[in-house]
């Protein structure tokens, strides 16, 4: 599952403090194996990669969390809790999502 925050916040150091503590009664959720958050930084870095992405409009994005589980079905279920956990640590909105792996390397060595 990702879940992308945005919106009007008015502190983000203490936004990001509030989904840290909301972290373990997120995986204390049936089926959730995972959480991991992550605060958006802008650059203003050139890459290759940058100029083969589309100019898209600036988005207000502060955290994104991704949250691993044991299954598709088992994240859809918690979908909603955990949504309201992040909304409410936050104080910002959210877009929320469950995503299927497309596939997965095998390791090396």
């Amino acid at each position: 599952m990702a879940i992308r925050v945005f919106g009007e916040i008015g502190d983000t150091i203490e936004a990001g403090h509030s989904l840290v503590n909301a972290a373990p009664t997120i995986l204390r959720m049936h089926g959730v194996t995972a959480i991991h958050i992550g605060q958006h930084g802008p650059d203003s870095i050139e890459t290759a990669e940058t100029k083969l992405r589309p100019t898209t409009s600036p988005v207000n994005i502060h955290f994104v969390v991704l949250i691993a589980g044991i299954g598709v079905s088992e994240l859809e279920n918690v979908a909603n809790s955990v949504a309201d956990k992040v909304t409410g640590a936050s104080a910002g909105s959210c877009e929320a999502g469950v995503y299927r792996l497309a596939y997965l390397p095998d390791s090396v060595g």
